[in-house]
């Protein structure tokens, strides 16, 4: 899934959460900024799971959840997913 792709699941994630300005500009807003708490975290990076059908280590991008933007975040997950061997040609489909 390019970064691109997790951005636009990111947003529908936030959907109805925060306004249509701030949702066009999501890649350069900080996640602490609206993931307050370690319950919304998690119930975001599973949201991204339950989209991209892939398990993500929060414990692996736990430094962009802190200090990154959304853009970078993207990004990083992006990254390790490609080193993880999933490719943007291959089905999202979660493991048996």
């Amino acid at each position: 899934m390019s970064p691109e792709r997790l951005l636009e699941s990111m947003r529908g994630y936030f959907k109805g959460k925060m306004s249509a300005e701030a949702l066009a500009n999501l890649e350069n807003e900080s996640p602490r900024t609206y993931l307050k708490e370690s319950l919304e975290v998690v119930d975001f990076i599973v949201h991204i799971e339950d989209e991209i059908g892939q398990e993500i280590d929060i414990t692996e991008v736990g430094k962009e959840l802190l200090s990154a933007t959304f853009g970078q975040l993207a990004a990083e997950i992006h990254r390790r997913l490609v080193e993880g061997g999933v490719t943007e040609s291959e089905p999202e489909t979660a493991p048996a």
